[in-house]
């Protein structure tokens, strides 16, 4: 009996000389660590449950590469292009690796012309409307892409629309080489005040002239001291061969092979 005493007398001392249990004081134990993200050849992420990629997302501009244009120190370019989703991406690539820096989806607008000015600013002139165009400078990270109130009229073309479009390289104006006439078969050149991430028409032209083709191309020279505008005149519809007693049918006159060259100075604008 005294043996069986002093156990336990013992193992209650043992007991009560023990640490007690943490106590619990509601924080979430710790997270284990996310597994690494597995990388392909080229040291670029895959997607999750990849085991190896088929070929680099490395230059990788899209299904439908649409504009480029090079950086002057020859260390970065910028692409514009879309998928099957049609919206369309600019990206700044890395020259010497080919990896993105910089990668921007541009939903319901689209890119008309890409510049990189020698100062090493970027503007890309967008479509935000049928005839309304946005210059945005999308080397300012800080500045938003434009966006578009209508996007039914985006696939749309006429009287108004850029057909080519040019920013001198001061990046003090913008022209525009728009369609006119009464087939849309003509052109008329405008130079404008450059409204930095604003809207083109929003300010008066400062000069405009009406040409006798629709525009192809539009450039300003490096010393930004003229113009350079190409167009290609387009014959005027004929009326085709009628059935008797029905009216004559309109036949589309054939695009000219003849391209002309005009170039403006600066006195002009």
């Amino acid at each position: 009996m005294a043996l069986l005493l002093g156990g336990v007398v013992l193992a209650a001392a043992a007991a009560g000389g023990a640490d007690p249990p943490p106590a619990n004081d509601g924080a979430s134990p710790p997270k284990a660590e996310a597994p690494a993200a597995r990388l392909d050849q080229f040291g670029d992420p895959l997607p999750p449950g990849a085991v190896a990629r088929l070929g680099t997302v490395r230059f990788r501009a899209g299904m439908w590469p649409k504009h480029l244009a090079a950086a002057p120190d020859g260390a970065k370019v910028v692409t514009v292009g879309h998928n099957l989703s049609l919206t369309e991406y600019l990206t700044v690539w890395d020259v010497a690796t080919g990896r993105s820096l910089r990668h921007v989806p541009l939903p319901d607008v689209q890119v008309q012309r890409l510049v990189w000015l020698p100062g090493g600013r970027g503007f890309a002139v967008v479509k935000v409307s049928r005839i309304d165009y946005a210059v945005w400078e999308f080397t300012d990270e800080k500045a938003p892409p434009p966006t578009t109130q209508n996007r039914s009229e985006m696939n749309s073309t006429g009287n108004g629309s850029f057909m080519a479009s040019a920013i001198s390289p001061d990046g003090r104006l913008v022209a525009g080489g728009e369609r006119s006439g009464q087939q849309g078969n003509e052109g008329k050149i405008q130079v404008w005040d450059l409204a930095l991430n604003g809207r083109v028409r929003e300010m008066t032209p400062r000069w405009e002239r009406d040409t006798a083709g629709g525009f192809i191309g539009l450039e300003f020279t490096p010393d930004g001291k003229s113009l350079i505008g190409i167009t290609q005149r387009r014959e005027p519809n004929r009326p085709g061969n009628a059935a008797p007693g029905k009216p004559f049918p309109v036949v589309s006159g054939p695009a000219a092979n003849v391209i002309n060259v005009a170039v403006w100075g600066r006195r002009h604008w």
